[in-house]
């Protein structure tokens, strides 16, 4: 059994393909820190970015909470 990077990357991003893609973005993204930064910034940029893309698949998806709902929620 090899390793097919579903383990770390799971399928968030779409498997192999999504995954290089994603790999391309993180570079990207962190080409365009501060020289600064610290491996802290850098694993949040990309836990932010994994949970927005994460938010845009499911809302493409349509499953999404309406705001009335959302409001409701939060008045209880």
């Amino acid at each position: 059994m090899g390793w097919d990077g579903s383990a770390v990357f799971g399928s968030l991003n779409g498997g192999i393909i999504g995954c290089m893609a994603a790999r391309d973005e993180a570079i990207k993204s962190i080409e365009n820190m501060s020289d600064t930064a610290t491996w802290d910034d850098i694993m949040y940029r990309i836990y932010v970015r994994a949970r927005i893309s994460e938010g845009l698949k499911e809302a493409e998806a349509g499953n999404l909470i309406p705001h009335e709902e959302i409001k409701k929620r939060f008045s209880e």
